[in-house]
């Protein structure tokens, strides 16, 4: 499933995020019914029971609560709008009672007063930012605009391991040009995982490295 975001373009925020709501939902049906022999042989991972009352019986209209992982290499403590738009939607899918972590690299933290010992510090491991949100910084060689090496193989064995950890249903990639991005939705689908993309530019056709860009994105679409 893919999304086209702009969040300068978007005033009705709750709207939004009663639609991804739905979003989740139809990506994870479609996952469930195409993947049915994956998901037998991991049932205990990926599956939520439906909350019961006092009494063990299942609660009507309650919505399925999911657990999603968002992955980008561009977070913080890196600003700009992809962050900004991941930070507001993790919170806010928090508060509506979904479990949401986060998945980038780790990063250099920028210098401050002209302090030597500042460009040493990076943000790295496991960090909890306020309000509980949880991100994983992964220790990853990075290229050119914080955007890590490509490879499709190196990354596969933590990001699987966290997949697994945090019981993952729905792995949500931001923006075309995260390379982090782009091989999480790939191993999302070898995993039998339920997946949502989210483009938060639009590229033209005058040179060759938007030709590329909207070549990588034309699967999704």
């Amino acid at each position: 499933m893919v999304v086209f975001g702009c969040g300068c373009l978007v005033f009705n925020w709750p709207a939004v995020y009663v639609e991804l709501q739905k979003i989740y939902s139809i990506v994870t049906h479609n996952r469930n019914s195409a993947c049915n022999s994956i998901r037998r042989t991991s049932k205990y991972l990926l599956d939520t029971p439906m909350p019961t009352s006092h009494d063990g019986r299942q609660k009507a209209h309650q919505p399925r609560r999911h657990r999603i992982a968002m992955v980008c290499d561009f977070f913080y403590p890196r600003l700009g709008g992809v962050e900004n738009h991941i930070w507001s939607l993790a919170y806010t899918l928090l508060r509506l009672g979904h479990k949401v972590i986060v998945i980038t690299h780790s990063y250099k933290f920028p210098s401050i007063n002209d302090d030597e010992n500042s460009n040493n510090r990076r943000q790295s491991g496991v960090r909890y930012l306020p309000g509980g949100l949880k991100v994983y910084y992964c220790p990853f060689l990075t290229m050119v605009d914080e955007v890590i090496l490509p490879t499709f193989t190196v990354t596969f064995p933590l990001l699987r391991w966290i997949f697994i950890r945090e019981r993952i249903e729905i792995v949500h990639s931001h923006q075309a040009t995260s390379a982090m991005g782009n091989e999480a939705i790939t191993y999302a689908a070898e995993l039998g995982l339920a997946s949502v993309y989210t483009d938060h530019s639009l590229f033209g056709f005058d040179d060759l490295a938007s030709i590329v860009l909207n070549r990588v994105s034309l699967p999704c679409v």
